[in-house]
Parts: structure tokens; C-alpha cells; sequence
């Protein structure tokens, strides 16, 4: 009894864990201490998204949609590299994931309640058949596919390409192989023509 418990208590977790995951996207980006923050990279994938523990925390990221709040992400940092004694910097390098609640609405993040930064997440995909930017084939797979597509159609030509250049090859060794047997042949011959010369001249 008491090991279909535990198996059940173990599928209930899994499953539980297993819903958890969802479409995130990792914001990366460098804060400075002059509250400048340049953006490094989106990146979509699938896992789990952060959640703010204490909402009274200086940094705040901010999903919002026509003035709704979705998604709200409260951090801090210090601009201090813990050496001896405390080292003061002026860059720290961010890491945060946030839900993926599509390409709409906008990321603010701010800092005391003043905007260091905003993004408009319909910039995410631009549907313009090419896979660039931040784009991946979670969040734009219209023009992700199509990347996909094409290399695959440009592997299929190198493969292709890749044959016929081992085919010439296996030919040139072809040709080179019975070059050299013929000449061996050849040399036989030549070498069996003279020793039967000199051996019809003995007898002479």
C-alpha cells in the first residue's frame, strides 16, 4: 500500500512539474549603475518563468497589454563586486525569464519607478519570411520554418554537390588504377620480349 502511495505521490509531482513548463521568454541585458540598461538578447524556449517573492524591490520588469499588468518581476542589485574589501562597479550583467504571453503588449522595466526601458514585444516577429532578430521558431514559426526549409533544401545540394564530387573521384582512381596495371602489364611484357631474345641468340 504504502508503494502505491509513493508511486502516485511521484506521477502527481512529475505532472505537476511537467505543466509548469511552458514558453519563456530570457531577457539579457547589462544594467548600469547610471540606470542605463542595453539589451543583449531574447530568447524564447521552453521552461520555467521567474516570480517575485517581495514586489517592494527597486528594479521591476512589467508585462503589460492595453494597461493590463501580466506579468510583474521585481528584483535588486548592488553595484558591488564582493572582493575585500567590496570592489564598486558600474555594469552588472542580467539574466531574467519572463511567460511568453505572445507578440503583443510591451516590457517596461523600471527603477524606482522611473523607465530605464521599454521594448514592444510585437517586435518579436515581424513576419517578413526571414529568421533574424530575436526570432525563433517558438514565437515566429512562419518565418523560422522557412529558414528551416531552405537550409534543409541547401544541405540536400551540398550533400548532392558532395556525391558527385566523390563519384569524379572514384573515377579519376578508376582511371589511374588501370593506367598502372597496363604499364605494369606493359613492363612484363617487355622485360619476358627481351629475355626471349637473348635466349633465341644463345642458341643461335
Amino acid at each position: 500500500m504504502k508503494k502505491i502511495l509513493f508511486i502516485l505521490t511521484f506521477i502527481l509531482l512529475f505532472a505537476a512539474f511537467a505543466s509548469a513548463e511552458t514558453t519563456i521568454l530570457r531577457f539579457d541585458f547589462d544594467l548600469y549603475s547610471n540606470d542605463t540598461i542595453m539589451l543583449k538578447d531574447i530568447t524564447a524556449s521552453t521552461g520555467t518563468f521567474e516570480e517575485s517573492e517581495n514586489g517592494d524591490l527597486p528594479y521591476q520588469m512589467v508585462l503589460v497589454d492595453e494597461d493590463n499588468v501580466m506579468h510583474l518581476l521585481s528584483f535588486d542589485e548592488i553595484f558591488l563586486r564582493m572582493t575585500d574589501p567590496p570592489t564598486v562597479v558600474e555594469k552588472k550583467s542580467i539574466s531574467k525569464k519572463l511567460p511568453y504571453l505572445g507578440n503583443v503588449g510591451e516590457l517596461f522595466i523600471y527603477h524606482d519607478e522611473k523607465l530605464l526601458f521599454n521594448y514592444d514585444m510585437e517586435e518579436l516577429c515581424n513576419h517578413d519570411a526571414i529568421c533574424s532578430g530575436f526570432e525563433n521558431e517558438l514565437i515566429c514559426p512562419k518565418d523560422c520554418v522557412i529558414k528551416e526549409q531552405e537550409s534543409v533544401s541547401k544541405t540536400g545540394r551540398e550533400e548532392k554537390k558532395i556525391e558527385e564530387i566523390d563519384l569524379t573521384g572514384k573515377k579519376i582512381q578508376f582511371v589511374i588504377s588501370i593506367g598502372i596495371i597496363c604499364m605494369i602489364l606493359a613492363l612484363v611484357l617487355i622485360i619476358l620480349l627481351t629475355k626471349h631474345k637473348k635466349g633465341h641468340g644463345k642458341r643461335k
